[in-house]
């Protein structure tokens, strides 16, 4: 009789079998046994084989599935939704293909889960894993802030978070009976499915314990290319959620400056600022471009 699944792990990729490859290599060697859980990776398009990545792994992830969506559609939360159609588990956990998970992470979502059986979203702690790449140790500045700042009290041990990021977050699957992440948005799908949930009082419990590593390479093109995304599709959510604030504190102040030195001294704050300015620009154009040049 085989055991119960009881974590379905859903994986979006696109061209970065490198990146997979790390992510599922850490996947096959979890403190949790193998028969637990599942490993869907979604397939939005590659251009390049990933079978020949999830083929590495067919004898080291007992449930491990690819399925390949045929034309790239850059529709993030498209892609999480056709792997959750696919689970088997009653949570679902994601993490981002560049994403390294801690080697009892599945054990701890299993874990709290199980403990708080009436929370249905567990959020955990994302680090940045690449220390010398400036936009990911800004990154990491960011979402601090955004932490600190979306953190609220609970009767439970651990803080209720109005903060949801898709690259190490848990979902009970009851939920999917209800809600979706967006099939229309090119980014912050994720933002728009805490809204969602947010409007039905459901909270989300942060736990740290959970952990999760970023692996971020990104260059500058990227880093305003992926900020201009942003912008654009926040436009889209605000019609929506015109209540609602974004997830992004204001940095453009003297304290956000202040702490960039006292964490990084006076060269990489100087520097960091700059970039801020740069996000922010990046931001408001692609939030312009979507308001004044594309049709609803």
């Amino acid at each position: 009789m085989s055991k119960k699944i009881l974590v379905s792990v859903v994986i979006p990729t696109y061209n970065r079998q490198h990146y997979l490859k790390n992510c599922l290599e850490r996947l096959a060697n979890q403190t949790i046994s193998q028969n637990s859980f599942e490993v869907i990776v979604v397939d939005d398009g590659s251009t390049c084989d990933i079978s020949r990545v999830t083929n590495q792994f067919s004898n080291r992830i007992k449930n491990l599935s690819l399925i390949r969506i045929e034309d790239n559609t850059g529709k993030p939360g498209f892609v999480r939704n056709t792997g959750v159609k696919r689970a088997k588990g009653d949570v679902v956990a994601f993490i981002d293909d560049d994403c390294i998970a801690a080697i009892d992470w599945i054990e701890k979502i299993v874990f709290y889960h199980k403990r708080f059986r009436n929370i249905n979203v567990i959020q955990g702690l994302l680090d940045n894993a690449n220390k010398k790449n400036v936009y990911g140790v800004l990154w990491k500045f960011i979402l601090d802030l955004n932490i600190n700042q979306k953190t609220r009290h609970s009767k439970l041990k651990y803080d209720y978070i109005d903060l949801l990021g898709t690259d190490n977050l848990s979902v009970k699957k009851r939920i999917f009976n209800k809600f979706a992440f967006s099939n229309d948005l090119n980014a912050r799908e994720d933002e728009l499915f805490r809204l969602q949930l947010k409007k039905s009082s459901i909270d989300i419990l942060y736990i740290p314990g959970i952990a999760v590593k970023h692996d971020c390479r990104k260059t500058l093109f990227s880093f305003l290319k992926q900020n201009f995304i942003y912008g654009s599709a926040d436009f889209s959510m605000k019609k929506s959620f015109s209540n609602d604030k974004t997830t992004s504190p204001s940095l453009m102040n003297f304290a956000i400056f202040k702490l960039l030195f006292q964490k990084h001294g006076f060269s990489k704050c100087i520097k960091m600022f700059v970039l801020i300015i740069l996000k922010n620009v990046a931001y408001l154009t692609g939030f312009l471009h979507q308001k004044l040049f594309v049709r609803a």
